[in-house]
């Protein structure tokens, strides 16, 4: 049996049978509201919407998490985001889109985010995100078994209760995030599912399951120092709570004339829980993407019957400066 964590999803159903209870508890112990990525400190945008923009220039990422590999429905997870700064509207502008897979559930997500950015001097600036967008939640019930169903012919689970067809709901979804940053050090509080009613799937008319969001409070710090002129390093901390159970996240990652990166990353559950230790590796391809790479070695008892995680992320920066305040008024000639 895998751990509840602190993500899990709320099920209430209107109207609901015993099978259908025994059915869908292993899926609510294994799903997770926010997906978790061991390379973090790499796409802070993807849960803090106070750092848009402030690289000052056009970037974008694009993750893949294939969490415990070899392990049957377990949960795989992308993130894509692009973020530019727009000092038109004083901040910075971004996109994000997000899919978690696991078992017979299907979540998928979309957001555009605003961040409002201070310089407070020639050090240190401030972001103040928000994210709004929308969730959905899907329910293959073709995947579904049930203990008294026939499944020879077809998918007949036997009880009223259990869709036999892919079900799906919709509900609002709002983050916020304050984000600072100087020259050697970052810092970022963000809260995720501020909406907390998520998804209803209409079963078969008359029964409806309903999945409550947990809010999810997310601290991120991250700092850098140099060894000689050639070699940076950076120890990072990411703490998320549901105010049930925390997940911590440490790591150290050293930059190699900032072309290549190695790093070791630790997660575990609470105080007594230890999660995955993940070794990771990046290179700078050109001048405009890194691809970085990591694999979690599982400490848990998923171990016997998972072959660890791994993890990809290829990222782009435009590489120079763009949005410096609000550009001239222009008087056109028609004869140029």
């Amino acid at each position: 049996m895998l751990p509840i964590t602190k993500n899990e999803p709320r099920i209430r159903l209107k109207k609901y049978t015993l099978p259908l209870i025994i059915l869908l508890f292993p899926l609510v112990i294994i799903a997770q509201q926010k997906e978790h990525y061991s390379m973090y400190m790499l796409n802070t945008p993807a849960f803090n919407p106070g750092v848009v923009g402030m690289s000052g220039t056009l970037e974008g990422t694009l993750v893949y998490r294939d969490q415990w590999a070899g392990l049957e429905g377990a949960p795989r997870q992308a993130n894509f985001n692009m973020q530019m700064p727009f000092m038109l509207i004083g901040g910075g502008i971004g996109f994000d889109l997000n899919s978690d897979n696991r078992g017979a559930t299907q979540d998928l997500s979309a957001g555009l985010s605003y961040s409002y950015l201070l310089r407070i001097n020639q050090e240190n600036r401030l972001g103040l995100g928000l994210r709004a967008g929308f969730y959905q939640r899907s329910l293959d019930g073709s995947k579904l078994r049930a203990p008294e169903g026939s499944y020879e012919l077809g998918i007949n689970h036997n009880d009223p209760l259990l869709p036999e067809i892919s079900v799906s709901g919709l509900s609002p979804l709002v983050d916020a995030g304050i984000y600072w940053i100087n020259s050697n050090f970052e810092f970022g509080v963000s809260a995720q599912n501020l909406i907390p009613n998520g998804p209803q799937l209409d079963i078969n008319g008359t029964t409806t399951l309903e999945y409550q969001q947990e809010v999810n409070v997310t601290a991120f710090g991250q700092t850098s120092f140099e060894i000689g002129s050639s070699i940076s390093v950076k120890p990072s901390v990411l703490v998320r709570t549901a105010f049930v159970e925390t997940e911590t996240h440490v790591s150290i990652s050293g930059y190699y004339e900032d072309f290549l990166m190695l790093g070791v990353s630790y997660r575990g559950l609470e105080a007594n829980t230890q999660d995955a230790i993940s070794i990771l590796g990046g290179v700078q391809i050109n001048d405009k993407l890194f691809l970085a790479y990591s694999y979690d070695l599982t400490l848990s008892d998923l171990a016997l019957v998972s072959n660890g995680s791994h993890e990809i992320l290829l990222s782009y920066n435009l590489g120079r400066p763009i949005g410096q305040g609000r550009p001239p008024k222009v008087i056109y000639n028609p004869r140029f």
